[in-house]
Parts: C-alpha cells; structure tokens; sequence
C-alpha cells in the first residue's frame, strides 16, 4: 500500500513584521503556510496578514517551554513535508534550527545557534582567536571588582538579549552598580522580549569599542558567506546606544576589510546558512570589533528597504534560502536606489501618545505603541512610537528627505521638528551633493535664523548635561578649580585636562570628524587686520554644524560647561549674541598648516581637543598673555619682543579657555604627519553684550559672510 505523499510546508516561527512579506512569497509558490505564534497574527498596517495568506496558526503559550515547543516540532514533521522555514526573533532560532536538521533542510546546527545567541560566550570565543580585542566579563564578576579593571568605558547588555533593549554604557564602578541596578527596575515593554530575555537572565560587561557602528547583511548558503551589503546607523545624539535609523546600502571606505572580518566571524561561530545581520564597530583605521552577531535579517522594515535599493522583491532570495535553494544574487551588484527605515521617539515632554501623523514622504508607515496609552518619559530604544521608510537616487539627498520627514511628522498635534528627542548623530560616510557644475553643494542655514539654543528640561539634554556635571565633580573639585582660577588671572590660558568624559569623546569625535571629512574648506589666506598672518587649515563653520552636529552644539548649551568655564575665569559667562561664533572646527593635517598669531573680538575661548599631534610634530598652542590688538596697527612682533611667550601642549579629551581679546595666540605650524582638530567655541563676558563687534576674520574663514577681498593678501 502506497503511503500518500506529505503536502509540502512552509513554516514560520513567531510570525511579525516583515516575515508576512515571506508567508506571501511562500504562498505563491504553492506551500502550506504554517505560523507557530505567541502573539495574534497583524491585522492592520503595512504588515497586515492577509486572510488566506496563512494556513494554519498553531499558538504557542510560551517560547520559554522547550519541551512544549519540540512537541509541536516533532508533530508538524510527521504531518507534513516541511520544504522551509523562516524565523527573525532571537527566542526562537534554535527551535527554528533543531526543525530544519529534522526536515533535512540547510543549517548551521542548533548547538552551533544557541551559542552565538549567547554574548558571553561570543565575546570570549572571538577575543580568545585574536578576532577581538575587547575584554569581557560577566555582570556577577564585574560587581566583585574594588575597582574599575577595563582601561577603556564598557558596555552592559543582556547575554540573551535582542533590540538594543537594556544597553548602558558605564565608565565606572559607581556607574556599573546604578546600571545593574536599572537591568531590574526598567520594564520592558514588549513581552516576547521580555521573557526571552529574563528567561536566561545573563548580563555580559564588554569593553567599548571606538569607531562607526554599521551592521554587514549577509545571504549564507551551505557555507558560503554573500554580503548583500552594508547598513548605516542614525543614532540618537544624546544617547548613541538608542538606534533611530538604517540606511542601506551604505558606502564605507574599508568595505573590503569589514566583509572578510564579517567572513571570519561566521567561520568561527559555525554560522553556515541562512541570512544574518552583523553589528561591527569600524574606526577609521583600527580594528573591525563585532558588536552583535545576529541570525536573521535585519530588523525594522530592512527587508523594505533592501528591496527599494535593489529594484526587487527581496523575499524572494531571502525565501530560496529558508527552502535550501541557491538564490540568484545577481542583483547584489547592481543597487538602483538608497533607503532609511527611521526610528521615532515620542516628544520629550509627551507622556501620552495620543496620534501621529505621517508626512506625505514617508512610506510603510508603522505606529508602535498604542494611541491613548501612557509613554515612559525615557528616550531608550524601547520608547520608539513610529517608524516609516525613506528612499531616494542618492545619499545626499536621502539624508535631507529623512530629515525633513522627521521634522514633519507629527506627534500628539505637533511637529516634532527639533525636539531634543529627535537629534541625531547620522551616519560618517554620506556624501556630498553635487551641483551641476561639479561643484560642492552644502544646504547652509543662515546664523540669522538658526535656532541658537536646544529647548531646556528635556530628558536628552539632561542626560547630557549630567554627563558632564558628574564628571566635572570627578575632576574639578573645588581645590582643582581654585587652582584653575589662578593659573588662568596669572596666564590668561589654562589647560583642563581630561576635560571630556571618556564615554562621550570618542562620540564628540565621531561626529566632529565625519562633518569635517564632508564639510571641510581648505583655507590659506593671510589677514592683514593681524599683521598679514597666515591661516593655513581647513575648517567647517556653525551654520554646517548647527545641521550636523547635535553633540557639539549640545554641549555649548550645556549648564554644566558654562557652569565650570564661570568658575574658572572667575565672571560669569554667556553663549555669545552671534551665532557665527558659537562653535566652529578646524583641522590643521599637512605640514605647514597654522592657526597664525591673531587675537579675537570677544573676551573668551574656549577650545576642545579631539586629535593632537606629539610636540615634536607641532600643533601646540602658544600665546602672549596682556597683550592688546590695535585693528588699525596690527604689530604682532612689537608683542612678540615685549612679551613672554608661553606654549602647551595637549591630548584628546583636554581643553583650554583663553581670554582672546587679550592674548596674541597661535598654533604652531604642523610638521611631518602630525594633525590637529578642535572645536572652538566662543563665550563672553556682560560688556561684551554691550559692546559693537565685528566678525570678518570668523566670516572668511568659516563662512559666515563673504570675504573682503581688501582685507586679503
């Protein structure tokens, strides 16, 4: 008796978000559709599971039953023909893969999966191959230490875990406890996340790595490692654990490195098939340091937005892979298009959601909370409210319809425009424009209309602020500052060393470095207005920064910065009354290049170090305090013969504050390979708000007004 043959399956585990796009794609090819499924099937939005689309729900009760869960797997792989499967949440990939031996489909093994789920034992196996060179520990180890043992900030996450959810960046033993601490109290939100991540408990410790975050999306087949390309990350300006944005495909210079780096990563985790979405951290020469191996597609509506790029209906490969079929990845090669799936947090001050409504460029329109129910008040990954998807011909021109979108989506009957809530940190290597001249075209905002301070009290900028105010009470105690105050009545500089908090400079350099490779102008000019002395450097002016660099201008708005600059000039201080001024950057990097001597308007400056060559190579400041400039008669050598010169010399991280008007200073010429890059913010005193001043120095070298050719040499 001939036993009748088995109707061919396709299942889903845990069906959500973009997995309904594989259910069609699965449908259409004639398979019974199948979804194992703790939550109700979607029945609105851009993710609606259409009626017919799925053939079978069977209801799982809870991801953390194993023995319930291998029941249902073993009875569906004696009933039917199980030709593929499909899963993108982190509970349920080893179920997937024990599913998939049993059906003799492709896969990586479900030992080979349960372990790189498993951060701890990740980051051990990776830095004991020398794949890595991130120290780790377990959150148990780390609250024994008497002592902070990483020479470097450090990153707290669940061993298990999934969405970014519960990520704390921590500098200290006291900032590890108050971490901890919050692992217990912070609910989250969504329940499958929840339990899978309360179900293994584990917390790992894992030294911060430096650099640009991206993630490597791959297509494995038996083995094989298919990048499909890398994904750019927009993260929030306050808080860079909390990802609000992917853009794809994006262009990074070490491409080839970070896709045989990816390469190894799966050779070392026995990972061998099905897609997956690798979060590395790449600085501009160091290290390639995985973050997060994840065995699934991208998250959000990447699969959207990979399909805009590419011109295709991406389930379809991503379907071939699930059933064990070679896909053809011939369109790997030829994107047509640029997409970002963006990430929104709720108003700052929003402590309900009550609508959002989305611009007219926005496409797959996701609200991710329910209209009417209470927000937390925190700006975390788990407080997003809405998400949609942007796309474009070009980078350039994705980034400003991204943008532009934000803004104008509204919240609770409001633009969300540039609530602090909505600053972002974007991502490094998106290019210029171009105009049709060939010529670079930079879309400035004009000083006169730029909103010249961030709205005060809100949660973003706090967290900021006291960032800097608990680091400052660190490193300037009382007895520091007095001594401060007095080096500066004496010298009219001082130095603050280790003025940045160590867990905000590599981010403050991040972004400063990627608007100067972007935005920078090379300027060589002389001034007469200073005795004809040379400016020899590149620079980037506050109308770019304004658009560009929320952390910058954060911290020239931050009370603890004026708070600290007050006590150390011994007057109070005030954000300058010309926008021009508040904050500009500058690179000096070939040899030859100076700030030359020069004096400037306003009473103070204030500079922080991101890059600084050793001495030798030049770069370090000198300066001629009790000194004064005469516009008409400029003498910078009168001031030379009759005065002291007085050089420092500084690291990243420090700073100095400079009474301008009153001190002739320089940066001494670069020599060799050396390179420099600042931010220099200005600051004044009560008279200068009531004094006439003119900028043409600022204006012609960082552009806020055209230069007078008389003034030039």
């Amino acid at each position: 008796m001939n036993t009748p043959a088995k109707q061919r399956a396709f299942v889903l585990l845990e069906l959500l978000n973009h997995m309904v796009l594989i259910a069609e794609e699965a449908k259409r090819r004639g398979f019974r559709v199948i979804a194992l499924n703790h939550d109700p099937l979607r029945d609105s939005g851009p993710f609606e599971v259409r009626e017919g689309v799925v053939d079978e729900v069977v209801p799982i009760a809870s991801w953390s039953d194993n023995e319930t869960i291998r029941t249902v797997i073993l009875d569906l792989h004696h009933r039917y023909d199980v030709v593929g499967t499909y899963a993108a949440f982190e509970a349920v990939l080893p179920f997937e893969a024990e599913l998939r031996e049993l059906a003799g489909l492709p896969n990586s093994g479900a030992g080979s999966v349960s372990r790189a789920l498993d951060k701890t034992h990740v980051r051990r196996k990776l830095y004991a191959e020398g794949l890595s060179e991130l120290r780790s520990t377990t959150l148990t180890e780390a609250l024994t230490w008497d002592r902070w043992q990483f020479e470097r900030p450090a990153v707290l996450k669940p061993a298990n875990g999934t969405g970014s959810a519960l990520c704390f960046i921590v500098s200290s033993l006291e900032e590890l406890h108050e971490a901890a601490r919050q692992t217990g109290s912070v609910e989250v939100g969504n329940p499958l996340m929840s339990e899978y991540i309360s179900a293994h408990g584990g917390f790992v410790l894992e030294e911060k790595a430096e650099g640009e975050l991206l993630s490597v999306e791959s297509l494995v087949d038996r083995g094989r490692v298919n990048t499909v390309g890398l994904t750019g990350r927009y993260v929030l300006a306050a808080d860079p654990v909390v990802e609000q944005g992917v853009v794809f495909p994006y262009p990074h210079p070490r491409l080839a490195e970070i896709t045989a780096k990816a390469e190894a990563f799966h050779k070392s985790l026995g990972i061998s098939h099905g897609a997956t979405h690798l979060e590395v951290m790449v600085s501009p020469q160091g290290p390639i340091e995985l973050i997060d191996f994840n065995i699934r597609v991208g998250g959000v509506a990447n699969v959207v937005s990979y399909g805009k790029a590419f011109g295709i209906d991406y389930a379809v490969p991503l379907t071939d892979i699930a059933c064990g079929i070679a896909p053809d990845l011939s369109f790997i090669a030829r994107p047509t298009r640029y997409a970002v799936d963006m990430l929104v947090l709720p108003p700052s001050d929003a402590t309900e959601l009550v609508s959002v409504d989305f611009p007219e460029a926005a496409d797959c329109r996701r609200v991710t909370k329910p209209l009417g129910g209470p927000l937390s008040g925190r700006a975390d990954q788990l407080d997003v409210i809405a998400m949609f998807v942007v796309d474009a011909d070009d980078l350039a021109e994705l980034h400003s319809k991204a943008l532009r979108a934000r803004r104008d989506l509204v919240v609770n009957g409001r633009p969300l425009g540039d609530d602090p809530n909505n600053i972002l940190s974007h991502p490094r290597f998106i290019p210029l424009r171009r105009d049709a001249s060939g010529g670079d075209r930079r879309e400035r905002t004009p000083v006169t209309d730029i909103q010249t301070a961030p709205p005060a009290g809100t949660d973003a900028l706090a967290r900021l602020d006291t960032l800097y105010e608990e680091h400052f009470a660190r490193v300037y105690d009382e007895a520091a500052t007095a001594e401060l105050r007095e080096g500066f009545k004496r010298e009219h500089v001082v130095p603050l060393r280790g003025f940045c908090p160590p867990a905000l400079l590599e981010e403050l350099r991040a972004e400063a470095f990627g608007i100067m490779d972007e935005h920078g102008v090379s300027r060589n000019l002389t001034f007469k207005v200073t005795d004809n002395t040379p400016r020899q450097m590149t620079t980037v002016g506050q109308p770019v920064i304004v658009e560009h660099g929320p952390l910058i201008h954060a911290t020239y708005f931050a009370p603890a910065v004026k708070d600290l600059l007050t006590r150390v000039v011994g007057e109070e201080v005030f954000t300058c009354p010309y926008a021009g001024e508040h904050y500009v950057i500058s690179r000096l990097g070939r040899t030859g290049d100076t700030h030359g001597w020069h004096w400037d308007d306003y009473t103070y400056g204030f500079v922080l170090i991101l890059e600084a060559p050793h001495h030798r190579e030049g770069g370090f400041v000198q300066a001629v305090p009790h000194t004064s400039w005469d516009k008409e008669n400029p003498d910078v050598h009168g001031a030379l013969i009759k005065s002291q010169v007085r050089s420092y010399a500084f690291q990243p991280g420090d700073a100095y504050v400079i009474k301008t008007d009153t001190t002739m200073h320089r940066v001494y010429p670069i020599r060799g390979e050396g390179r420099r890059t600042i931010v220099n913010m200005t600051w004044v005193n009560a008279d200068d708000l009531e004094r006439p001043m003119t900028h043409e120095t600022n204006d012609i070298l960082f552009g806020g007004a055209a230069p007078d050719p008389a003034s030039l040499r």
